[in-house]
């Protein structure tokens, strides 16, 4: 029994190693509207805190995150605004290990949806966009 747990802590500790972390960056500007404030909360294990971005301001989320031999490292958005006296409120896929091939994301926040770019593409005019997804 001895044996067999000092096996799998050293596999653990190899896992760890050979896989360990890679630092993500996504950059998260707000076009909703000129007069807009977009509270966003993001996650992916753990909530990387709730902050409030004004109109044409951008949100700058630094983190390291796991690679994962089985499953994907995922980090998921929270948007809110006002829309009139509407609230809105939607969720949405920012980080996907594997599919996201840039470790520098910049995403674009339209009233249609969201809008991803290669931050260290200097022709994106951010036109590869998203419908925002249907509630249930």
């Amino acid at each position: 029994m001895l044996i067999t747990t000092s096996i799998m802590m050293m596999m653990i500790c190899v896992n760890e190693a050979i896989l360990g972390s890679e630092r993500i960056h996504v950059r998260i500007t707000n076009f909703v509207g000129i007069n807009t404030n977009v509270k966003i909360e993001c996650r992916d294990d753990i909530s990387h805190g709730k902050v409030i971005v004004p109109p044409f301001r951008t949100y700058d989320l630094n983190f390291r995150s796991k690679v994962e031999a089985f499953g994907a490292a995922i980090v998921r958005c929270h948007f809110q605004w006002k829309n009139g006296t509407k609230q809105v409120n939607y969720d949405y896929e920012i980080y996907n290990q594997d599919e996201t091939v840039n470790r520098l994301n910049c995403w674009v926040l339209k009233v249609e949806g969201p809008c991803y770019c290669d931050c260290k593409d200097e022709k994106c005019d951010f036109t590869k966009c998203d419908k925002w997804p249907k509630k249930n």
